[in-house]
């Protein structure tokens, strides 16, 4: 079995029975769910559909809208391996994972191009989410999975607004970056920054690459890479995207918490094995660019969400 299936199904053990109530006050079990989630992206864009339906017990099943359940492990690797092989480039993103009414609700974005065999050539920007059961050993029993059936053949079709859609390419580079902002990767984040970088960070602060790089991302990266610090959650949601040529607009919401650390006003990352940085939830814009055919982030502002009376 893959190593990274049989750590996230040891998680996922104690979402068996957690799923049949509220997540709400349960911040571990939160966390789990959420990791567990990000495994199973992983395994849908791996371009490996074994690795999807590692997560699925021996006679699980996957349903897609109206079409017939693909049950059994080697029905959903080909389920799993059709949509990898239409869209070599795919590229998933887990928009949220929750709990509702005991299902489990996994909800996606897929971005890919259609130029498997027989292929369109036009590319795909939709949402989705999935219907999860567990059983008693973390694995989904059935899935059913929905997404705009209607809206997915006229993007094949290549009537979708191009100039509105994220290219895979572009998903592939903002997936990348919240991978190096968990695992405290600077040489990552350095790779996808614009040297001309520049932020306005929650407090009106403007900071150019160098400075937030010194002062905030690689003190916490040798933070999380210690083992010091770890991350409970970093998940962005809600997220739009609208590329116009070269340069892609993105908006959304990011939320934070983690354990091992906090900031403290004039000194930046401070350690403790009790301290706990968050919950807390910040709204951001973020322009990249293309160059030399590469997706780089050159300007974000961050910002509280207005609260509500």
């Amino acid at each position: 079995m893959n190593i990274d299936v049989r750590a996230s199904l040891a998680g996922a053990l104690v979402l068996v029975a957690f799923a049949g109530s509220t997540m709400k006050g349960s911040d571990t079990n939160a966390a789990q769910l959420r990791e567990h989630g990000a495994k199973y992206t992983a395994a849908w864009c791996s371009q490996d559909p074994a690795r999807v339906a590692e997560f699925y017990a021996e006679g699980g099943s996957l349903k897609v809208n109206d079409g017939a359940p693909a049950v059994g492990r080697k029905a959903i690797t080909e389920v799993a391996r059709g949509f990898m092989t239409g869209f070599p480039d795919m590229v998933v993103r887990m928009d949220g994972i929750d709990v509702d009414g005991g299902r489990i609700i996994y909800r996606w974005t897929l971005t890919g191009t259609n130029t498997g065999p027989g292929g369109t050539g036009n590319p795909v920007h939709i949402r989705g989410y999935e219907e999860w059961t567990l059983d008693g050993d973390g694995r989904i029993t059935e899935s059913k999975g929905h997404f705009d059936q209607a809206e997915y053949r006229r993007q094949l079709q290549g009537e979708a607004a191009r100039a509105s859609a994220p290219d895979a390419a572009l998903q592939s580079a903002m997936a990348e970056r919240q991978r190096a902002n968990r695992e405290g990767d600077t040489a990552a984040i350095e790779a996808l920054m614009v040297s001309e970088y520049v932020q306005t960070d929650i407090g009106g602060r403007i900071q150019d690459r160098d400075e937030w790089l010194a002062s905030y991302f690689k003190p916490l990266a040798d933070l999380i890479r210690s083992g010091r610090f770890h991350w409970e959650t970093w998940e962005e949601t809600a997220v739009q995207t609208r590329v116009f040529g070269d340069t892609a607009i993105a908006v959304g919401k990011l939320t934070l918490a983690g354990t091992g650390a906090t900031i403290e006003p004039g000194r930046g990352w401070v350690a403790s094995s009790g301290a706990r940085f968050g919950p807390a939830t910040l709204s951001f814009t973020r322009v990249w660019i293309r160059r030399d055919g590469k997706w780089l982030l050159a300007a974000v502002h961050n910002a509280l969400p207005q609260q509500t009376k």
